[in-house]
């Protein structure tokens, strides 16, 4: 019943937009390592969870630096962000207050992600890529910062499991 166009909203955006949505999402991604380190604190046993695990030895080097760059920043940008931010988000359109579609839309990426590790993190992470839907009303910035993020933390994933062992890469793994 939704039009494509309202689901998936595609524009060109300003410099100062991409500028604004990169702030916001580095910060989000700073929070993010502290919501790690006091969970895994807190939670000892998340350390060592299997989807963590199976992530950073899909990073260990074994399938090709672009084959890991494909699975793990590309195809989320797009995939994850047309459910969560297109699909999803367009259902609550009719709720008149953006904090509240923002928070619901963080807390259902946190649970998307299926970890205690990194639940808060990705709900943090989330919650500002649907800020930035919600306010710019343009799934490309999202997208585009989605993909920085997670080629960010896979980039350095896959370069810390090549060349010192998969321990510094599982940190690392967990904000991708």
């Amino acid at each position: 019943r939704i039009p494509l166009k309202e689901m998936f909203p595609v524009k060109k955006f300003k410099v100062r937009d991409f500028f604004g949505s990169l702030f916001l999402a580095g910060g989000g991604v700073l929070i993010g390592f502290v919501s790690i380190a006091i969970v895994g604190i807190l939670i000892p046993s998340s350390l060592g969870a299997g989807d963590v695990q199976a992530i950073s030895e899909f990073n260990s080097g074994s399938s090709g630096y672009l084959l890991t760059i494909f699975a793990m920043a590309v195809t989320p940008a797009i995939c994850e962000e047309a459910i969560q931010r297109g699909a999803i988000i367009a259902n609550f359109r009719t709720i008149k207050k953006d904090w509240i579609i923002v928070l619901i839309m963080g807390l259902f990426f946190g649970i998307f992600h299926m970890s205690v590790l990194r639940f808060v993190n990705t709900a943090i992470m989330g919650a500002c890529l649907s800020y930035i839907v919600v306010k710019k009303n343009n799934m490309v910035l999202s997208s585009l910062m989605h993909f920085l993020i997670n080629f960010v933390a896979t980039s350095l994933s896959y370069v810390a499991s090549v060349n010192s062992g998969n321990s510094a890469a599982a940190a690392l793994t967990a904000l991708a």
